[in-house]
């Protein structure tokens, strides 16, 4: 399980809680928490073991599992990251370990925080790639997949603003850098036309938060889906519901839109020019 808890979970420890009871996860990755003393007293009520990770802001990434931490370690590479990201080793049966690794890259929907995003994601990939066991990568992506679409008609005007600037449509730089890389995203793996949104409550306009396995697990995947919540606020970044495709305004899915020349055109130079910069032979 992924939960964004908001601003620390401040004020809403019960609720949050109750919202992790409710799914019963072996492990939950959190993003936004701000005191170990937080995670503590989760774990505690929730009889998991709780792993509060260093982090280079005071948003941390952490984790709370009910099988053994065999040793974990908090990534705190700034660039490209700029939260943390929490890798663990979990012997979620006798002798056998599962890699995880909770991931929170830089928000805002903007093309120059979606390159930031791929960065992080290269990076990212990079510790993952060459491991052979089951691995696990979730969190809160704060990007948009491919195959998504995003409702902008319940946005607030400053979003729908910074997106009409570049097009009307969010480029997927981050999540193809994850996908290409061979890893599934359990939620669109499993269901194919469901949206499946996340953020914001009550009423979700798009799908930030993924689970994505290797291929090592792949196979023993059976269900994935979000929590639903009637109350803002309570739950946040796991809550779903279904719009009607009649009060959309949906983005184009293709990766350059034909009508803003000059944005393409910014974005392809940033795009060469950081590409250049990170490759092995630039």
């Amino acid at each position: 399980m992924t939960y964004n808890i908001l601003y620390g979970g401040e004020g809403r420890e019960d609720l949050i809680r109750e919202v992790i009871q409710s799914v019963q996860p072996d492990i939950v990755v959190l993003q936004e928490v701000w005191s170990d003393k937080f995670i503590q007293a989760l774990a505690q009520t929730l009889n998991m073991q709780g792993c509060f990770a260093n982090s280079n802001v005071r948003s941390h990434v952490c984790f709370l599992s009910r099988h053994p931490v065999r040793r974990w370690h908090s990534h705190l590479n700034f660039p490209p990251l700029l939260h943390n990201a929490v890798e663990a080793e979990i012997e979620f049966q006798p002798g056998k370990i599962l890699r995880l690794f909770g991931v929170h890259p830089v928000a805002f929907l903007g093309w120059p925080f979606e390159i930031w995003r791929m960065w992080e994601a290269r990076h990212i990939v990079g510790l993952t790639n060459h491991r052979s066991e089951p691995c696990i990568i979730t969190g809160d992506f704060n990007a948009i997949a491919p195959q998504d679409r995003v409702v902008t008609s319940t946005m607030p005007r400053w979003l729908r603003l910074m997106l009409l600037a570049q097009g009307n449509r969010p480029y997927h730089f981050a999540m193809s850098q994850y996908l290409n890389a061979g890893l599934t995203d359990c939620f669109r793996c499993l269901n194919p036309s469901d949206d499946g949104f996340t953020l914001p409550p009550p009423t979700p306009n798009s799908r930030l938060d993924y689970i994505l396995v290797n291929d090592a697990l792949k196979p023993f995947l059976k269900s994935a889906g979000s929590c639903v919540s009637r109350r803002p606020f309570s739950k946040p970044r796991i809550t779903i519901r279904s719009l009607p495709n009649s009060t959309c305004n949906l983005f184009n899915q293709n990766p350059f839109h034909p009508f803003h020349p000059l944005t393409n055109l910014l974005a392809r130079i940033f795009l060469s020019v950081y590409t250049c910069a990170t490759s092995p032979t630039g």
